[in-house]
């Protein structure tokens, strides 16, 4: 049997087009005894690191290549059509290092300069970056094979010479496949005479796409998914054989056992290939960076830096615990050469400060480098809250260290920018990354594909559990077949859903990573770009990848945070008020107040409706607390008790004790129970005897749960811990609790500069509230959702909203008086043109009325369009002219406008200048026609078509005890809430939509305006029928319903169970129930409701609720039977409180 090795294949990389996970393949690869293996996606590089360092690890030699589009000439294509736009493939390996440099200079070209429709190559720049590779013919669509089966064979011979003259006659090879295609025998036929007359080589390959013979079918998945098709649609792309597997040697042996040469060819190609690809991350490619030529080297003008630093934050006189520490610090950072990475930082926050871009205090463990808050990169002092560095970088890892850097949202093409002019646009790219098919998404796509009512499977899939493998989540679902209904489809969709779990998807830009290369990109890393004409390149390795090649990544994020911080400062600055955050005392009184009330919407992290909550019952009082705050609210090691014996023990109701009296300065500022990651690592360094380098190795291990390194320091502590008075059981005990907690306490260091954030934020939204909310309200103004939530908190503080006017608005919301003006920019069909024209005609002077507003503004730029969203948002109402007259009367009023324009141009009007009888104001204005009046409710509706929400009212305002009394959760609430939790809502609905789904049956979308703002709803095929008819925009209705959330909590919709009209809800009215406390007996409040009640007999009950301790009791009132109605209601609650009364239904 001859050897062989494949050298065409597909990777999950070839998005939604190769069906192969990297991790199975190298298994598969073991078990088939394949000592090498090739990887050659189509179009791109993308999974070459990846797939080079499993190789390495397992054992099997790893061939580098790719299946590239090629065209003759890239300029003359560029006005095709797509139908006549004729991609060939071209398969192409690396020989050696030149050939791997080739590869990306190639793959990268096919994005910058070839790309249409596809990534391409042409003749020309194959020619020019041809040395070192070798290649191969490719699929039956490969230029070759093309012509074969179009019976052109000087065409498929020329084709040949021309591929020889640019590879070289020992480096091109003609693939041979025989894949179970009608034609292939005909293909190899033609081949082997083209092969026979130019003298070349020929090569078996298969065209690999999935693993097994049985994968077919999730490849068949897979390409529906890629189309947008189902199974039964018959058109659909689909591979016509199942034979594009990985077959045994003893298969390919099979196959061509008449031409043996061909499997020979395979093993020599594979023996000739041999690169070296360093992705240890220990060799770093440090940018060239530009120090002031003072200084010897970046050692010394970093040193310079740090002691400036010392100067200015110390006064010259830096505490002894200080300079250990910077000392420390340097000696570590000059140890592993990393003077340079900390020079780029430093310059990188540096100039965005003076561009003035907004940068954050710090993220992440960075925040415990002492060295980077006397650069200014971050803004805490770490000793002051027991971070370390060894978190950040730890001396006994050779690992690039890693600062994120938060800049204002809208500032982060600005900075890049910088970066492009400091180090060269060839030298800066932005960094890709991969979306995964995970469990539910993936099981709802492959149903889809089955064409599955979507109802079945949105209920099948939200019991699966989302932090599990589907193969996992299955067996945690005891009734699976009564699930599913006994369908054997769901078994197969569960199978095929399991088969492409966690393969790549698709691939985007990464929030954050941006990487700068010492020379032109290309020459270390492939790129990419999203289209033709975007002007950002992004690497084609991911981030992980990046840091593997040792090429120095930055993480800068936009944080929108940031940019409502700037434009509160701005708007500050304009009062004369010039607030300086990082001076400010972190003891406010007022910015705590806010914080124990929970009215901290709008305040960064903790504005969440659980958060909120939990700010109410910690009740925090200093900084600390928000820190811990920010770290007590996530998921964590930390169980129910605990948390809330955190929050008793902070407000003095629970006695603070420790297992050993050691742990008291550890665990002291968290009342106790361990929160922090930095705990774990003092625990080990001051029970344990640890290092802190050694600490933060045994921290990362037990968070990956990682056996042989736990093991091996378990022993260490344990005995480090006796020697400092503990028992062995109790150390064995802390051991455990370290290690459970290790993988899910918070990092304190990005709490703290996080808490910081969160302390400015309220300081600002607790003294300046109008100015905080106002940018709050300007920094999301492209998002509804985000706009209604903040609109609907400004009112609540009891600061006036005003409506857009066109004689006081511009094109953001304001602060004017004591009040909020909202923007022209907010109104739907006003753009920043017609704004920016609006503002113009009025530096003349306000608009005298709608008439002269006509005259003075261009209404091809402020077009009739836009004039009706203005009247209907309300802007023109200063002008003292009815919305619904102006809106009726628009047409005419443009028309009398156009004709006096023209009129004045021609001088007409100058004929008339001295006549007393001709008044234009008094003659348009008679022209008006007075239409039927709208009425409240349609004057809201015309709101909330143009602005998104209502402002002058709300259509269930008048309903709000109905409201407050059958709502069962806010819509905060509700997005915090896990799925299939039962909910109540109340509104209006708006934006209906019904669909088909694939399997034929209807569902429709729409939203529910509460008195909160917008709430997604779903309803499915089984409930739509019934309520079809109730369901139509404008209708108010209570919905009971289901929370239903996609994996990662994104997107929270309510699924619809009930539906109920308003009116059917009065119907339902039972009565009313009153909360009573010990002090309604006592202050004669039951005298003035029976005399109340009087005036109100009826056939509906009162009901009490009595407390006793945290249980309650509801009873029926045998004496009082009532009527119910608003002005009983109101009446009720002035006598009690209102949070005291509601309304009783009967379902």
């Amino acid at each position: 049997m001859k050897d062989f090795v494949h050298l065409h294949l597909h990777t999950e990389y070839s998005l939604l087009d190769g069906a192969i996970n990297l991790d199975k393949l190298i298994k598969r690869a073991i078990e088939l005894d394949y000592r090498s293996i090739a990887i050659t996606d189509h179009g791109n590089l993308f999974g070459i690191i990846d797939f080079y360092d499993k190789c390495v690890k397992n054992g099997i030699k790893p061939i580098i290549g790719q299946e590239f589009y090629i065209v003759k000439d890239i300029e003359k294509d560029k006005n095709l059509s797509i139908k006549d736009d004729r991609n060939f493939h071209l398969l192409i390996l690396a020989e050696n290092d030149a050939g791997y440099k080739n590869l990306i200079k190639l793959s990268s070209e096919a994005y910058l300069k070839g790309f249409r429709y596809k990534p391409r190559i042409d003749y020309n720049l194959l020619k020019k970056h041809s040395k070192g590779l070798i290649g191969l013919s490719a699929c039956r669509k490969g230029e070759i094979q093309n012509y074969i089966l179009e019976n052109k064979f000087k065409e498929a011979l020329k084709t040949a010479e021309k591929y020889v003259e640019f590879f070289g006659k020992e480096n091109f090879f003609l693939e041979l496949m025989r894949v179970g295609m009608a034609e292939d025998q005909m293909i190899i036929e033609n081949q082997l005479k083209i092969a026979e007359k130019l003298g070349i080589g020929y090569v078996a390959t298969n065209d690999v796409y999935y693993l097994n013979r049985d994968d077919h079918e999730i490849h068949d998945v897979l390409l529906c998914l890629q189309t947008g098709t189902v199974l039964s649609d018959e058109k659909r792309l689909r591979f016509s054989s199942k034979e594009f597997y990985l077959k045994s040697k003893e298969e390919m042996n099979s196959l061509f056992k008449d031409i043996p040469e061909s499997l020979e060819n395979s093993l020599k190609i594979s023996e000739r290939c041999n690169l070296s690809i360093d992705t240890t991350g220990k060799n770093f490619k440090m940018p060239k960076i530009s120090i002031p030529p003072d200084f010897e080297n970046e050692k010394s003008y970093l040193e310079f830096l740090v002691n400036q630093g010392l100067e200015k934050k110390f006064k010259g006189n830096p505490p002894k615990e200080v300079v250990d520490r910077v000392k420390f610090e340097m000696d570590v950072i000059e140890r592993m050469n990393y003077s340079g990475y900390f020079l780029i930082i430093y310059n990188l926050v540096k100039k965005a400060r003076e561009n003035n871009i907004s940068v954050g205090p710090g993220r992440g463990s960075a925040a415990g480098s002492l060295v980077l808050y006397l650069l200014d990169v971050t803004k805490v002092n770490p000793l002051d809250y027991n971070l370390y560095f060894e978190r950040f970088l730890n001396p006994d890892r050779v690992s690039m260290p890693d600062v994120d850097i938060d800049i204002s949202d809208r500032d982060r093409d600005k900075l890049l920018n910088l970066l492009i002019e400091e180090y060269g646009s060839e030298n800066v790219a932005q960094i890709a990354a991969f979306n995964n098919l995970k469990s539910r998404q993936v099981f709802t796509d492959v149903a889809r594909v089955f064409g599955l009512p979507p109802s079945e499977v949105k209920n099948i899939t939200k019991k699966l559990p989302a932090d599990m493998s589907l193969e996992d989540g299955k067996k945690e679902i005891p009734n699976w077949k009564e699930l599913t209904g006994g369908k054997e489809e769901y078994e197969k969709v569960l199978n095929l859903a399991i088969g492409l779990e966690k393969n790549k998807r698709h691939v985007s830009k990464h929030a954050a990573g941006i990487v700068i290369t010492p020379g032109p990109i290309t020459d270390f890393v492939p790129v990419w770009k999203q289209s033709s004409d975007d002007n950002g390149v992004v690497t084609q390795f991911e981030k992980n990848c990046i840091e593997k090649i040792g090429l120095v990544k930055i993480d800068v994020l936009g944080l929108t945070t940031l940019s409502v911080i700037e434009f509160t400062l701005d708007l500050l600055k304009e009062k004369n008020i010039n607030l300086d955050l990082y001076s400010l005392p972190l003891d406010d009184k007022k910015t705590y107040e806010l914080l124990r009330s929970g009215k901290t919407v709008g305040v960064f992290q903790l504005e969440s409706a659980g958060m909120r909550d939990l700010l109410k019952r910690y009740k925090p009082t200093t900084f600390n607390d928000i820190i811990n705050i920010i770290a007590f609210y996530r998921p964590g090691p930390l169980g129910p008790e605990q948390k809330e014996s955190i929050i008793k023990r902070k407000n003095g109701k629970e006695e603070i004790t420790y297992k050993h009296p050691k742990l008291e300065p550890i665990l002291k500022e968290t009342f106790g129970h361990p929160l922090f990651q930095e705990q774990v690592m003092q625990m080990a360094n001051m029970l344990g005897g640890f290092t802190f380098a050694e600490a933060d190795t045994l921290r990362k291990a037990m968070g990956k749960k990682d056996p042989t390194i736990m093991d091996r320091y378990m022993q260490k502590f344990v005995d480090g811990a006796k020697k400092e008075g503990l028992s062995e059981e109790l150390a064995y005990e802390i051991f455990d609790i370290m290690a459970k907690f290790a993988g899910y306490g918070f990092n304190k260091s990005h709490a703290t500069v996080y808490g910081l954030l969160s302390y400015f934020t309220g300081y600002l939204k607790s003294h300046y509230p109008n100015e905080y909310m106002c940018s709050v309200i300007n920094a999301y103004i492209s998002n509804i959702k985000d706009i209604v939530k903040y609109i609907t908190e400004v009112k609540d503080m009891g600061i006036p909203i005003l409506p857009p006017d066109i004689n006081s608005s511009d094109f953001y919301v304001k602060v004017e008086n004591d009040s909020l003006r909202l923007g022209m920019g907010i109104i739907k069909n006003v753009g920043e043109n017609a704004v920016r024209e609006i503002v113009n005609a009025r530096k003349d002077g306000k608009f005298k009325d709608f008439m002269d507003f006509l005259l003075r503004v261009n209404t091809t730029t402020v077009n009739q369009k836009a004039i009706e969203s203005l009247i209907k948002a309300g802007a023109f109402d200063s002008l003292k002219i009815g919305r619904d007259i102006l809106f009726e009367n628009l047409t005419q009023l443009l028309n009398i406008a156009q004709s006096k324009k023209k009129d004045e141009e021609s001088g007409i009007l100058n004929l008339f200048a001295s006549s007393s009888d001709f008044n234009f104001e008094d003659d348009w204005k008679s022209k008006l026609v007075d239409q039927k009046r709208w009425d409240k409710e349609t004057t809201l509706m015309y709101e909330r078509e143009i602005l998104g929400f209502y402002l002058s009212g709300h259509p269930i305002e008048k309903e709000r005890e109905i409201y407050r009394s059958i709502v069962t959760a806010s819509n905060e609430e509700i997005k915090e809430m896990s799925n299939d939790n039962l909910v109540t809502i109340m509104g209006i609905v708006t934006d209906f939509s019904k669909k088909k789904a694939k399997s034929g049956s209807y569902y429709a979308n729409f939203k529910i305006f509460t008195l909160e703002g917008y709430l997604d709803c779903m309803i499915f095929s089984n409930k739509l029928e019934e309520y079809s008819k109730i369901l139509v925009d404008d209708q108010k209705v209570v919905i009971e319903g289901r929370v239903s959330k996609s994996d990662k909590d994104i997107e929270v919709k309510v699924v619809v169970d009930k539906v109920y009209t308003l009116s059917r809800i009065k119907e339902m009215i039972d009565g009313i129930e009153i909360s009573l406390s010990s002090e309604s007996y006592k202050n004669g409040e039951f005298d003035e409701l029976e005399n109340l009640l009087k005036n109100f007999k009826g056939d509906r009950n009162l009901y009490f609720r009595v407390y006793k301790g945290e249980e309650s009791l509801r009873i029926r009132s045998k004496k009082y039977k009532i009527k119910p109605s608003t002005q009983l209601f109101s009446k009720i609650c002035d006598i009690f409180d209102i949070e005291s009364v509601k309304y009783i239904f009967r379902r």
